[in-house]
């Protein structure tokens, strides 16, 4: 289906302004905007979206706002105790999401955010989900995420480790 597509492809990286400038929280209205920019003014197109914890709230959020319009988000860890604090309805921003864009979550069976039996209840039939063993929430195993998102990024290299 997406042949065009090949994993050594630009890979562009997005540096939210609260970690640049050391904030307490982020500031997804600011930061929606600050992504669409980017990709704008960079000309991205025919992308995906790698994205861990709140950077999936980003994603969605700036989907939702037709900032964006990435073919796959590839999702590391539901932070759903983030979500409460911050008052984020998930199911306002699971409804948003279409078929146009494929979405894998990566969760770990024991993460203190959420575990993923809590997290399987909540989700839309729309998104993928690959199960980890690990009580954190850091995803910090590059290789085997990288793995997770050319599974769904470039299917034909499912197996390629290059």
């Amino acid at each position: 289906m997406h042949q065009h597509l090949a994993w050594n492809d630009t890979i562009h990286e997005f540096h939210y302004t609260h970690w640049e400038k050391k904030l307490p929280d982020i500031d997804f209205d600011q930061e929606t905007k600050n992504l669409a920019t980017y990709v704008e003014n960079h000309a991205i197109t025919n992308y995906s979206i790698l994205a861990k914890s709140a950077g999936f709230i980003l994603a969605v959020q700036s989907l939702a706002n037709k900032y964006i319009a990435p073919k796959h988000i590839i999702w590391y860890g539901l932070p759903l105790e983030y979500c409460k604090y911050r008052k984020v309805d998930l199911s306002v921003l699971f409804n948003v999401i279409s078929e146009n864009t494929k979405i894998l979550l990566v969760q770990a069976d024991q993460d203190p955010q959420w575990n993923i039996d809590r997290v399987k209840d909540i989700l839309s039939d729309t998104i993928l989900i690959q199960e980890i063993k690990d009580n954190t929430h850091n995803y910090d195993n590059f290789e085997q995420m990288t793995d997770y998102a050319k599974n769904v990024i470039c299917p034909s290299l499912k197996n390629s480790k290059k």
